[in-house]
């Protein structure tokens, strides 16, 4: 692991390029982001003429809810979401680079703020992202690591918390940790019955996540339109 810049805020991140080409899956697209420090790749589900957006720290999630989450908040919400895929999993700098890079590109193209999403050592990120950007406005940190999240406490935004009872990884205290360093409003969640990668307990994790995007985005844009009426056979 690469030491943190001592002042992360003062770190230029500054976009080359971005191309997109089409996803296997319907509506969505691989982005790959050129920036100065590196290229990372993400998948981009918009939603077009909304604001609202969640940047992801990893392309499927534990038990696969950043990829569900994705597709069900665009199509019940209207809410877009970037799954950013790390160059380097398990790297905090390299991480928290990409992070910011992904809220420029989103604001590039059109958004106005986000939720951000990690788990472990991506948890972490969050929390520092959340810190340092006034486009993320509020942070669910899974199961984090301490190390990074020195900082939560001049962050004043909304934080969730989730941790596994039986994480043998990184232990629930590592959560009540920053809970106890963070402002409110802050809430920690203990899911039982469940370790780091929150083993059968997809649903409720998935639950959780839901409900405080839903909760923190559902006043940016307003509620869905309804769809168009079926264009008559002639």
């Amino acid at each position: 692991m690469t030491t943190e810049p001592e002042n992360p805020s003062e770190v230029v991140v500054s976009i080359k390029n971005v191309t997109a080409q089409l996803s296997s899956v319907p509506g969505q697209f691989v982005v790959t982001i050129q920036t100065n420090h590196g290229d990372f790749e993400a998948v981009f589900v918009p939603v077009q003429g909304r604001t609202a957006c969640v940047v992801f720290i990893g392309d499927e999630g534990a038990q696969g809810v950043y990829r569900q989450l994705s597709e069900a908040l665009a199509e019940e919400c209207g809410i877009s979401s970037l799954r950013l895929r790390p160059r380097v999993a398990g790297e905090f700098t390299d991480g928290l680079l990409d992070t910011i890079a992904a809220c420029s590109f989103l604001k590039g193209v059109g958004a106005e703020t986000a939720v951000v999403v990690g788990h472990s050592y991506a948890g972490a990120i969050a929390v520092r992202a959340g810190t340092i950007s006034p486009f993320i406005r509020a942070v669910v940190a899974i199961a984090p690591q301490r190390y990074g999240t020195q900082g939560v406490e001049e962050m004043f935004k909304p934080l969730l918390l989730i941790h596994g009872a039986n994480d043998d990884v990184l232990p629930p205290l590592a959560s009540d940790d920053v809970y106890q360093r963070a402002n409110q409003p802050k809430e920690m969640v203990i899911v039982e019955d469940t370790g780091h990668s929150f083993e059968g307990q997809g649903p409720r994790l998935y639950q959780l996540i839901d409900e405080f995007i839903r909760a923190h985005l559902s006043d940016v844009d307003g509620p869905m339109p309804p769809p168009a009426p079926p264009v008559p056979e002639a």
